[in-house]
């Protein structure tokens, strides 16, 4: 069971109050999924996924509001907030590598180039 406040790090990026991350580590495969609860206190989710084909980590920060309007909702009663790790690069493409914490994500020409591994 995991322990309150929902949160595993601290940010401060400079111009910006102190940033709350909820960490997210899994295994890329059918059936890996990057998953939270609704009530969890959080500012920005860290999704890192691990055996992906690329033979890399991939890892996308991305802020509350955009990962609760786009991720799916589970059971009602668990509160559970989902989605599939095949699905992350579709969905949050500007969020991966997002190491500034930028709320628009990483710029459209950014995501043309590989990051480096």
């Amino acid at each position: 069971m995991r322990a309150r406040p929902g949160f595993d790090l601290l940010a401060h990026p400079p111009g910006q109050s102190v940033q709350r991350i909820q960490v997210k580590t899994v295994t890329c495969g059918k059936n890996g999924f990057v998953q939270y609860r609704s009530e969890d206190v959080f500012d920005w989710l860290a999704a890192v996924l691990v055996g992906h084909p690329s033979k890399r980590r991939r890892v996308f920060l991305i802020p509350r509001a955009v990962v609760d309007e786009r991720m799916r909702q589970g059971n009602d009663k668990l509160r559970l907030r989902w989605r599939g790790t095949a699905e992350m690069l579709t969905v949050y493409p500007e969020y991966e590598d997002n190491w500034a914490l930028e709320l628009a994500g990483r710029k459209s020409a950014d995501l043309l180039t590989e990051p480096e591994a």
